[in-house]
């Protein structure tokens, strides 16, 4: 899938908007917050209720906010792959393996 400017523009508004609901509940990470599905359909305004913490965690990866069964632009994954994409990595490799 190709990106287009409008879903690049839909994105980063929807990015701006979240930053501000996480900064509503500075200090309180428990809290469930609402946040905008951050896909790559520039009509979507899905509203993904995730802990302030929560939201902090995918955002220190640089993961995209998505709501259930929708999909970001090429070069991100929604947590929930990402995270299955080092589980698959880490069963196929043995897990953690220490120098012999």
């Amino acid at each position: 899938m190709t990106s287009t400017l409008a879903q690049e523009t839909h994105q980063k508004a929807h990015r701006v908007c979240n930053e501000a609901v996480r900064q509503s509940a500075d200090g309180r990470p428990e809290e469930v917050l609402p946040f905008i599905c951050e896909c790559d359909r520039d009509s979507c305004c899905a509203t993904v209720w995730l802990p302030a913490a929560e939201y902090d965690y995918a955002r220190g990866y640089a993961l995209p906010i998505l709501a259930a069964h929708h999909s970001a632009l090429e070069a991100e994954l929604p947590l929930a792959d990402a995270l299955d994409a080092l589980v698959t990595a880490w069963l196929q490799t043995g897990g953690l393996r220490t120098a012999a």
